[in-house]
């Protein structure tokens, strides 16, 4: 097995956190609901083992990045293969087709990784701005930035665990979608690797 159990549990709770703030942004943005749980459902989803046992590696304790820097590579590029990675290169006239993609970015770039610190709303702006191809989309990020600074952060730091966790602000549907989704994961994890998590 790639990562121990140690650092399964830390990146899926990191995985989860990163899910429910995009949704909660997206929702106080009002922007469109998404017809699935952002990262966590669909083929390459941060829950897929293939996924998960590889972006884990990340939480490994040491320089992770560079000892592990293929497989987490690998387990990368699975997961951007997931369309909401993939919109960001297309060209579309419906500019709001990227909403998803880039409240995304925002919130990544807000978190502390193992491959970066967290950043800083004007750094944010500055490394994602640098990253996209059109100008309409960084007008786009520009304004998106300024609305979500208005917005209450919510406090994803009380969530710790997949099998009890609170609604940091979802409507009561989508926060009980998260629920069976991460029972459904545990159990995957459980009966495929033998693994008891949380």
């Amino acid at each position: 097995m790639l990562a121990k159990k140690e650092e399964l549990e830390k990146y899926l709770v990191a995985a989860l956190r990163h899910s429910m703030e995009v949704h909660y942004y997206l929702v106080a943005l009002n922007l469109h609901s998404l017809n699935r749980i952002h990262d966590l459902e669909g083929l390459n989803n941060k829950f897929e083992i293939d996924v998960a046992l590889r972006l884990a590696l990340g939480f490994k304790n040491g320089n992770a990045e560079t000892e592990f820097k293929q497989e987490i590579k690998i387990g990368k590029e699975l997961h951007r293969k997931q369309k909401h990675h993939q919109i960001l290169k297309t060209s579309n006239d419906d500019i709001n087709r990227y909403n998803e993609s880039l409240v995304d970015a925002i919130c990544a770039a807000r978190e502390e990784r193992s491959y970066h610190k967290k950043r800083t709303w004007d750094e944010i702006l500055k490394h994602i701005e640098s990253e996209l191809p059109e100008k309409r989309l960084k007008d786009l990020v520009i304004d998106l930035i300024k609305k979500m600074q208005r917005i209450a952060e919510p406090d994803v730091s009380s969530i710790t665990n997949l099998k009890n966790f609170p609604n940091i602000g979802l409507k009561e549907n989508l926060y009980k979608r998260f629920r069976a989704r991460c029972a459904e994961a545990l159990e995957v994890f459980h009966k495929e690797l033998g693994l008891l998590l949380f």
